[in-house]
């Protein structure tokens, strides 16, 4: 069996909407989709420009433009004045006109930025995808020389802007190849498949044993799905019964997978039973049969553990 890595993950800078992430290089033109200080393609250093700032200037010079643009015309009409009546007028409704054209470009200047980020992006959409398609190549040589920590942690990065099963596949193969520990910033439901895939399952086994707090809606769905399958693992019970174990953090998940949590009910662990039966004692009308089955397991296995003692007497009470 091949050894288990112990690494710590780089941090990776968190932020609202994947664009955040894109870095033009002032000097080549091409983007990197990792927040770094170097042109991973000309090697330069301090031209790296935050996808907003460019667009931004790209908005500012368009507005600049159109503005521009409005004053030949009025200085033609100026210019094409006849008379001095005439020419008086078209200097002070050239200034007025101009004035509101400003005005109104101020006013709706978030939104023509938005309307031109939009456009901006589309437009470069080429060369962001060759970002992308740089970083995976990039990857894959990372995994074939053996460095699963520098491929995951850029499969982290392209994974916000792509993240199809390939992708998840390939964050899998590298988690499954570290020591978890509870203080790492572990992923979950971004690495749930659209189908049943052994890998992820295996990784699931251990992020229930570290790591309880991720399994959540998305991967409890899956657990449910694929319960058949996951059965035929050689820890397949024991898996599905920490998941079952997990839904036991609110009452709402109870509610959604209450057969679920039934079926492996005798394999809880104490920690989940003892969360299990004060829950269950709280809604022990609404939850008949698990009330009644949760306490019939505790009277056969812990009827003189302490930590179990008055909470049916407090659910009857």
């Amino acid at each position: 069996m091949k050894k288990k890595l112990a690494v710590h993950f780089t941090d990776s800078k968190k932020t609202n909407y994947a664009y955040e992430r894109l870095l033009l290089c002032q000097h080549c033109g091409t983007y990197s989709i990792r927040m770094q200080d170097e042109c991973e393609e000309c090697g330069k250093t301090s031209r790296l420009t935050p996808i907003q700032q460019v667009a931004h200037a790209w908005s500012q010079r368009k507005g600049q433009s159109s503005l521009l643009f409005l004053g030949i015309l009025l200085c033609l009409a100026i210019i094409s004045a006849q008379t001095l009546p005439s020419l008086i007028g078209s200097i002070i409704g050239s200034i007025v006109l101009f004035g509101v054209a400003f005005s109104l470009q101020k006013q709706l200047a978030r939104y023509e930025r938005s309307v031109h980020f939009r456009r901006f992006l589309y437009a470069e959409r080429g060369k962001i995808r060759l970002a992308l398609m740089r970083e995976l190549d990039e990857i894959a040589v990372d995994m074939k020389e053996g460095n699963p920590k520098t491929a995951y942690e850029k499969l982290r990065e392209v994974s916000h802007f792509l993240n199809n099963d390939p992708i998840k596949r390939r964050k899998i193969a590298c988690l499954n190849q570290f020591v978890l520990r509870s203080d790492m910033e572990l992923e979950l439901d971004t690495l749930v498949p659209s189908s049943y895939d052994y890998q992820f399952v295996e990784y699931l086994r251990k992020v229930a044993q570290v790591k309880r707090s991720l399994i959540k809606k998305k991967v409890l769905d899956y657990a449910v799905a694929y319960k058949n399958e996951i059965l035929r693992h050689e820890n397949g019970t024991e898996i599905l019964a920490n998941v079952a174990g997990a839904a036991l953090r609110m009452k709402a998940y109870v509610d959604d997978y209450y057969e679920f949590i039934l079926e492996f009910l005798e394999y809880l662990s104490k920690e989940r039973l003892l969360r299990l039966a004060k829950l269950a004692s709280t809604y022990r009308t609404e939850w008949a049969e698990l009330y009644a089955r949760t306490e019939a397991l505790v009277q056969a296995r812990y009827s003189f553990d302490p930590d179990f003692k008055g909470i049916f007497q407090r659910g009857s009470a």
